[in-house]
């Protein structure tokens, strides 16, 4: 055996023993190649802007492309994978890997684009093959330490593209961002593999080196005010405007804007970018997918024609409660300078049975809310019927029900209420007033002393007096919002109006109208290597919610209320149940809302979403 064919074989060994014990693969600097009698030579293009537009608003195009910071083209590394066939079915076996990791090929030298601030293409240098039989190559930038074991002559390509599942988008840009190969449109027909055909001599394949197109595996997500078009905000401070027509009740509240995130974000993705290729109901099919006049599928501008949906590992799964996801803290601040608001995540779509609430990427806003000429960072209240009090708004109230309720006209305040909640019920000593927002909150004590009394006076829920639960009929259930803070939620739609125009009654799979189950298809969802910008138009209707909303299906509706019939100390089975409130005729509601479809009748932002090579997309939004 020659001692080329022996080094690169012992190095295709230490290939699969490296990726099985941490999923990189093995490193060997010898830069030794295979002998082989053909040559092949490939191009790897980032994904950078390569035509002309930049969408404003929602337009009727797919082809709005913007270049991003360098950061987000680095190469760090390069994995060429070469396969016997085009790789769409489980028998496209791998037949030789070159990797910049183990030393079989070179990191080339990606030139600046100009004077742009972005990494465009680079050569790699000739790779020697066994034959001029055409291969199909896939090309992995930035393993980032997640590609699979891979052994040549055995492992498929439906074993690499197996889905990561339980993974964070975080984990895909440690080491620059994990690209793969994106699926571009030719002759009708969608390529994802691109095939190449090897040369005898280097000279040959040179001149002829095949184009490998990558895209990044997340998709960015951007949060703008529109203060450059919208006067009433001031950097990211709005205040409501007078309506021209009408009245509006929050007319001069001013909502400071502080901190967002992104939730629902997927945990699962493929490496390589899933497409539908059914010969019943492919993206390609205009007959089956056309909205005013558009495939909202692929593009149109040449060099080349790009794919813009995608199937992730989950697009079926209606098991909403035993879907992962990743939950927003909103960290990310609105007001640190000129930090980009801008967040990564990975790709999540549907098909329209399950385009639900409790499915859908959604970007989260935490706010500080001041009611006119009020005073900013305070306690307000909001009740059922969507009234809103003050502090001492409702303590009058709750003096207004305590004398109906048991007849003594000398009270005249009181002295303290406490919600029922876990941290009240609990009758560990450190329990105290609840110092947190809370969403549909009842009445659980209530302290007060009567003109001329010696002592104050305490009344709770489930005593035996009837008094709270007397309050609790006819005040109802609160919105706490402490300190003012409310949360804001838009979820981010992919294809959006102008590619799926909802009618505002629509229901998405009623089968009214002819495909009326596709007509919305891709409406909302995140597509890797698109870029959505959220741009911030109005907050006219009132606060938002008192707690980061929760995830329809998955969280509790009421996570902060203690459940009948439980043992108010959770640490303690035998303690006193949770008393039941008669006048609550649902204590501890069912939530309903992942059955709900993304798109509600009533608004409380208007978001408008743009999305950039990164497609951008971009979303104005109205609360």
């Amino acid at each position: 055996m020659k001692i080329k064919n022996l080094l690169f074989t012992l190095l295709a060994v230490g290939l699969c023993a490296a990726c099985s014990d941490d999923g990189e693969l093995a490193t060997n600097g010898s830069g030794e190649e295979n002998t082989g009698t053909a040559y092949l030579s490939l191009k790897v293009a980032l994904p950078t802007s390569t035509t002309p537009g930049t969408r404003v608003g929602e337009g009727n195009s797919n082809d709005q492309f913007s270049d991003g910071t360098q950061d987000e083209y680095d190469v760090k590394d390069l994995t060429v994978i070469l396969f016997d066939t085009d790789g769409k079915t489980s028998i496209a076996t791998v037949s030789k890997v070159y990797s910049t990791l183990n030393g079989s090929i070179s990191l080339p030298d990606f030139s600046l684009n100009g004077t742009a601030n972005v990494t465009t293409n680079a050569n790699l240098g000739v790779m020697q093959v066994a034959s001029i039989a055409d291969c199909y190559a896939l090309i992995i930038a930035n393993n980032n330490g997640k590609l699979p074991s891979i052994t040549e002559g055995t492992t498929t390509y439906d074993q690499i593209n197996t889905a990561f599942s339980g993974t964070k988008g975080s984990e895909f840009n440690n080491s620059g961002f994990f690209m793969s190969n994106s699926p571009i449109v030719e002759n009708n027909a969608v390529t994802t593999l691109v095939k190449c055909t090897p040369k005898e001599t280097p000279a040959e394949a040179t001149n002829v080196a095949s184009t490998v197109y990558l895209e990044r595996i997340l998709g960015k997500v951007e949060v703008k005010s529109n203060a450059a078009n919208n006067s009433n905000w001031s950097g990211w401070t709005y205040t409501v405007p007078t309506p021209t027509t009408g009245t509006n009740t929050h007319t001069g509240d001013i909502i400071a804007l502080t901190n967002w995130g992104l939730d629902i974000t997927n945990t699962m993705a493929y490496p390589v970018r899933l497409i539908d290729e059914s010969a019943t109901t492919s993206w390609l099919d205009d007959n089956y997918w056309l909205m005013n006049g558009v495939n909202r599928f692929y593009g149109t501008a040449a060099g080349p024609i790009r794919l813009y949906y995608a199937i992730d590992p989950n697009y079926t799964s209606s098991d909403i409660a035993n879907r992962v996801f990743d939950k927003t803290d909103c960290t990310k601040s609105l007001t640190s300078g000129t930090k980009p608001t801008i967040d990564y995540c990975l790709e999540n779509t549907f098909d329209v049975t399950n385009q639900k609430q409790g499915q859908t990427t959604r970007m989260i806003v935490q706010s500080n809310y001041k009611f006119g000429s009020g005073t900013a960072n305070t306690n307000f209240y909001r009740t059922d019927t969507y009234n809103y009090l003050t502090q001492t708004a409702l303590e009058n109230r709750i003096v207004e029900e305590l004398v109906k309720a048991t007849g003594n006209s000398n009270i005249t305040s009181i002295t303290e209420f406490k919600f029922y909640t876990k941290d009240y019920v609990n009758p560990n000593p450190s329990a105290h007033y609840v110092d947190k927002s809370l969403k549909r909150a009842k009445l659980g004590e209530i302290t007060y002393t009567p003109t001329g009394a010696t002592s104050a006076t305490i009344v709770k829920l489930g005593d035996g007096s009837g008094i709270v639960e007397a309050v609790n009929k006819n005040i109802g259930r609160l919105d706490y919002f402490k300190d003012g803070i409310c949360y804001y939620v838009a979820r981010i739609k992919h294809f959006g109006d102008a590619l799926t125009l909802w009618n505002n009654t629509d229901n998405y799979t009623d089968g009214s109208t002819a495909y009326a189950d596709n007509l919305y298809l891709g409406r909302y969802g995140i597509v890797r290597n698109n870029w959505y910008q959220l741009t911030l138009n109005s907050i006219d209707n009132g606060p938002g919610e008192p707690i980061i909303p929760t995830i329809p299906g998955v969280d509790p509706a009421s996570p902060d209320e203690p459940v009948p019939g439980q043992p108010t100390d959770p640490t303690d089975p035998t303690s006193p149940t949770v008393p039941t409130d008669p006048s609550d005729p649902t204590p501890n509601p069912s939530n309903p809302e992942p059955d709900n479809q993304d798109d509600e009748l009533k608004y409380y932002i208007d978001c408008n979403i743009s999305i950039l090579s990164w497609a951008k997309r971009s979303q104005t939004i109205d609360w």
